[in-house]
């Protein structure tokens, strides 16, 4: 992205994140200048080896094959700032939205979850109804929250309590998760329920809140176990109806080849952020399609990340939904130009490049200082 004035710091920008999210910190690789110059200022002049910002996928590739040793989310990430900024940059040059890039809109709008809006309430079905009925009336119609908490214990949130690195859940917190998503489908019969376990649990006990939620039909059960081994996730996906989602861990193809190819969630949540731009979750979404797995971004990073995702959406065959993460209609007005505030869907951004257009103004208010140097 460039800021309003084209200029580029020394170093890379830090803003702070949006009032939702008071401790997170945003960091921006800006740039600006013709796609055809190898000085784009910044990020560009130390990254690219001197091709054009039109060789998107050499430039990817020079970059993952040159960090072999190193691959993981770090690298991911730092490649997903640069791809980002060449796709951005193209779709200036060409005066169209990236998601034309892309191949054109096959979506009109997007639709969205709503995350973790049920806020500070009891544990209770009576609580969730009542509040469902709330964000209903607000026009959601699908919604995430993990209302596991920390529990089993998470080693460091609440030193008084006994260490317990089992992943094992106990009867009441079965009892209670039941209970608040009994309370959500009372309060939305066609509402979508979207369960977050964030890789908390070992397969029995995830097997168990699985078989204890089945009756409400949620839309999906994410991450009920980690990641790091393929056939505990088969085996947790055999064992119920409701469709497991999960991907946002897994940061390239390969990482996600043997998910798709053996079927173990039926959602896949990949994030462009983490995945290496929108040069790899184009093919991440494509390799799921094969095997009819819906795409579901993973979406908690940010209005650039938002963007991103905004326009693969757009562009994508097997999309599903997409989560509303932090979004905040204000911020999003300033930096997209307009926004249609929606608890359903989200519209395509229409305007050039990835839509996103920082004043220096706006830099100025909301840099902070991250140390870096």
């Amino acid at each position: 992205m460039a800021s309003e004035s084209g200029d580029v710091p020394d170093r890379c920008t830090t803003l702070a994140g949006p009032s939702s999210f008071p401790t997170t910190r945003w960091t921006l690789v800006l740039a600006a200048g013709d796609p055809n110059s190898s000085g784009r200022r910044a990020d560009s002049r130390a990254t690219n080896g001197g091709h054009s910002a039109w060789d998107i996928e050499r430039i990817w590739h020079t970059i993952y094959r040159g960090r072999n040793a190193m691959h993981g989310s770090a690298v991911q990430s730092a490649i997903f700032y640069i791809d980002i900024a060449l796709w951005d940059i193209v779709g200036q040059k060409w005066n169209v939205p990236v998601y034309k890039l892309l191949g054109g809109k096959i979506n009109d709008k997007i639709k969205i979850y709503t995350s973790y809006r049920w806020g500070n309430i009891p544990r209770t079905a009576d609580a969730y109804r009542r509040r469902t009925k709330e964000l209903v009336a607000e026009g959601a119609i699908a919604g995430k929250w993990d209302p596991f908490f920390d529990e089993p214990y998470t080693p460091g949130v609440r030193p008084e309590e006994r260490l317990d690195f089992s992943r094992q859940a106990t009867l009441k917190t079965i009892h209670e998760v039941t209970e608040m998503v009994r309370g959500v489908r009372e309060g939305g019969p066609e509402f979508e329920i979207c369960v977050e376990a964030h890789a908390k649990f070992n397969v029995a006990s995830a097997v168990r809140i699985a078989k204890a939620i089945e009756p409400y039909n949620p839309m999906f059960y994410e991450e009920p176990v980690p990641p790091e081994n393929v056939d505990a996730m088969i085996e947790v996906q055999r064992a119920t109806s409701i469709p497991i989602a999960a991907g946002e861990r897994l940061k390239s193809r390969l990482e996600a080849r043997e998910y798709i190819e053996r079927d173990a969630f039926r959602i896949f949540q990949p994030d462009v952020s983490r995945a290496g731009g929108i040069t790899e979750f184009r093919k991440l979404a494509a390799l799921a399609e094969t095997h009819f797995i819906p795409v579901a971004p993973h979406n908690p990073n940010g209005p650039v990340c938002l963007a991103a995702h905004l326009h693969l959406s757009t562009a994508m065959s097997n999309f599903v939904i997409l989560e509303e993460g932090g979004a905040d209609p204000a911020l999003n007005r300033e930096l997209f130009g307009s926004w249609r505030d929606s608890r359903a869907y989200f519209l395509p951004p229409e305007s050039p490049g990835l839509g996103i257009r920082l004043s220096d103004a706006f830099v100025r208010e909301h840099r902070v200082d991250a140390g870096l140097s």
